[in-house]
């Protein structure tokens, strides 16, 4: 796609096709990053797991394995993993001792921790090469993409469908 200058106005469908163009990239980079370090050795599916149960503490196991579109017998190799190595926890829960919840240990959460800082290195590396006007830009944008997508008005909508 045409990259726009200042003076083009942009329309939703730009956007959402610089979006589809970017994403790839950006999220490709961070998966290199991420395995570059291989932290502990974890492979990319288990720190993808254990961000996703930071993120969604006391999720189920189901929750887990829609989110990333395996079979719960593969995200439960995954969880397996992770609890093995006390990065994170099984709980039953107290209405329904067949529902297990997932939890981040401290462990866990302190290697996620150290995980995203050495990304966040990495990352701000090509960064640095932008001026302090392009990386205001770039953090405005982000920040307004932060909002339009994790705003309730989008969850619903897409929820709807």
């Amino acid at each position: 796609m045409k990259q726009l200058d200042n003076t083009t106005t942009a329309t939703a469908r730009q956007c959402a096709s610089l979006l589809i163009d970017i994403v790839p990239l950006i999220t490709r980079r961070i998966r290199t990053e991420m395995k570059t370090q291989n932290l502990l050795g974890l492979s990319v599916p288990q720190l993808r797991a254990l961000i996703f149960i930071n993120r969604h503490q006391g999720a189920s196991l189901s929750e887990m394995a829609g989110h990333f579109g395996v079979t719960l017998p593969t995200a439960s190799k995954i969880v397996d993993a992770l609890v093995e190595r006390k990065l994170a926890s099984r709980l039953h829960s107290t209405g329904d001792r067949r529902y297990i919840k997932l939890m981040l240990t401290a462990k866990g959460q302190d290697l996620l921790k150290l995980a995203r800082h050495v990304t966040e290195e990495q990352l701000a590396e090509p960064l640095r090469e932008l001026s302090q006007k392009q990386m205001a830009t770039v953090t405005t944008g982000l920040e307004t993409l932060r909002q339009v997508f994790s705003s309730e008005k989008t969850a619903r909508r897409n929820s709807d469908r």
